[in-house]
């Protein structure tokens, strides 16, 4: 399952066994994460839109990434 649509940029990908990380006693993993995060951000006023801005689960992942390779502040922000 893909939420908004393929189509779209930030689409979520789901897969069987990401849905087994809902049941009870299961923890939950990054793209459920993502998916609540998306329907979140995609039912926020434009008020709240622009008051907050909400980050993917591997935003951190990818910022680290980009540091230990030795990248300015600014070649970060180009990226994000």
């Amino acid at each position: 399952a893909v939420y908004p649509n393929v189509q779209a940029a930030d689409a979520v990908e789901l897969t069987a066994d990401d849905f087994r990380h809902l049941q009870q006693d299961e923890f939950l993993n990054d793209s459920i994460i993502d998916l609540w995060l998306l329907r979140l951000k995609n039912k926020m006023t434009p008020q709240d839109k622009a008051r907050f801005y909400l980050f993917n689960s591997f935003f951190f992942n990818k910022l680290k990434v980009d540091a230990d390779q030795g990248m300015t502040s600014a070649e970060m922000h180009e990226g994000v």
